[in-house]
């Protein structure tokens, strides 16, 4: 497979999206026992974690790091309807994307430099749109059913989710 560094990996039905730092990579899993690498989406040299919604990915890539990135930093949408064929919809440009969840069509996207956490809706996937940007420290996020988790240092902040793209804080942990 030649996939750089894996990075993430995100599990979706019988599939498994890994992230590494050339590319994103589909397996299908459905065999546990004898996992076949399915297809792959390749892109420049740079850190690179990956969340799936239904028919689309999303993937963040982030320059200026230890991943040797030159790269503008991006988030790529990619549809995977033909999971052997994943194509690119659309890029968009921001800065420092770090950590990335999905849930119900809202894409959550830490910003480094203290872009804080962004919330984009991608009810429309060729088109996100940034709804909401919070101030919080953060780089890395995880979207569960019931409420998001945030890491930053030193810190994991509770929130639950609102109407129209916002976040509400519920607990923030110190440490």
């Amino acid at each position: 497979m030649g996939g750089g560094q894996f990075e993430t990996l995100f599990k979706q039905g019988d599939y498994l999206f890994i992230g590494s730092t050339n590319g994103m990579y589909v397996v299908d899993a459905s065999d546990e026992f004898n996992p076949q690498f399915l297809s792959a989406f390749s892109h420049a040299t740079s850190c690179d974690p990956v969340v799936v919604d239904g028919t689309t990915a999303y993937v963040t890539l982030r320059g200026g790091t230890t991943c040797n990135a030159s790269i503008p930093d991006q988030i790529n949408v990619i549809d995977i309807t033909d999971m052997a064929h994943p194509s690119l919809v659309s890029t968009y440009l921001m800065n420092q994307p770090m950590g990335l969840g999905v849930r119900n069509n809202a894409i959550y996207v830490c910003s480094g430099n203290g872009g804080g956490l962004n919330v984009f809706d991608a009810n429309n996937h060729t088109a996100l749109s940034l709804k909401n940007t919070y101030s919080d420290d953060v780089t890395d996020v995880i979207a569960l059913d019931s409420h998001l988790i945030a890491v930053g240092k030193n810190k994991i902040i509770q929130y639950s989710y609102g109407d129209n793209f916002t976040l509400l804080p519920i607990s923030t942990l110190n440490f």
